[in-house]
């Protein structure tokens, strides 16, 4: 479907597909300024440069399903001579800032003779080579290369924590059959570090329950204690070892059953996944 059919109007657009695709391009402070004063800058958006200073860029939004040449290019041109012209502040500092590059964005077409006449223009006030036009094709590529890189990196995120859990049912496993057999040797202790990694920065909160990690994480701990103290008992006779053997039995029973629900939902996230 082309994108200019998508959304109603501009603010649809604006909002519903410009504000999330500079935020997943990885730009910060993107801020909105739409409106009376916005003086040619319907968003600032800003980046890091390779010698660590702040580049800060402008994006001039358009909901046309053609930008040809006639008056609707000749006002596109006075916003983009303003958001160079007029400086902006962000609201964590009163001091003003000039842009660097202006983005027209617009989601239907920008004819060749449009683009050719405004260049030609703006080249005249050294505008030219900082004024790029993403047409509703080129904006639609971008978003799907966008979301493309964000699926990759939650994928590599929950195979990894897919692979961890698979190795942990293992060490789990061996660890409920000594403990049925009140036997401590040779047990290593659980893989947490990526479990823990999660929890404190998920993604896919919607599928991959934090409950249950959480749940399996703690279990994990109390397990993983019980094993090192057993291993290092000079007598392991008595009622507290025979105690802490049912414990450990009974807590790697349910950490098998926590780990495999998460292995489940984690193969129903990655289904949801585009696909590389």
């Amino acid at each position: 479907m082309w994108l200019y059919d998508q959304y109603q109007n501009e603010e649809e657009f604006r909002d519903r597909f410009v504000r999330p695709l500079l935020n997943r391009l990885g730009f910060f402070a993107v801020a909105l300024k739409h409106g009376t004063q916005e003086f040619g800058k319907d968003f600032v958006f800003s980046e890091l440069h390779r010698f660590g200073g702040v580049r800060h860029y402008v994006a001039q939004v358009k909901h046309e399903d053609k930008i040809n040449q006639g008056p609707k290019v000749d006002g596109l041109l006075s916003q983009v001579r303003q958001a160079f012209s007029v400086p902006f502040t962000l609201p964590d500092s009163p001091r003003e800032r000039y842009v660097s590059a202006v983005y027209v964005f617009n989601s239907g077409a920008i004819t060749d003779n449009a683009q050719t006449y405004m260049m030609s223009e703006l080249r005249k006030e050294r505008y030219g080579d900082n004024v790029h036009f993403l047409d509703g094709d080129r904006l639609d590529s971008l978003d799907r290369w966008a979301t493309y890189q964000e699926d990759r990196h939650v994928r590599q995120r929950l195979l990894g924590l897919n692979h961890q859990l698979v190795l942990n049912r293992a060490i789990w496993l061996l660890m409920h059959e000594r403990a049925q057999n009140e036997e401590f040797d040779e047990v290593r202790g659980s893989f947490l570090h990526g479990i823990e990694e999660f929890i404190s920065s998920p993604v896919q909160t919607e599928l991959i329950s934090l409950e249950e990690l959480t749940q399996i994480w703690q279990k994990a701990r109390i397990a993983d204690n019980i094993v090192n103290r057993q291993r290092f008992l000079a007598f392991r006779v008595g009622d507290t070892h025979k105690q802490e053997a049912a414990v450990l039995a009974k807590l790697t029973a349910e950490l098998i059953v926590h780990a495999m629900q998460v292995e489940r939902q984690i193969a129903d996230a990655l289904t949801k996944l585009n696909p590389l």
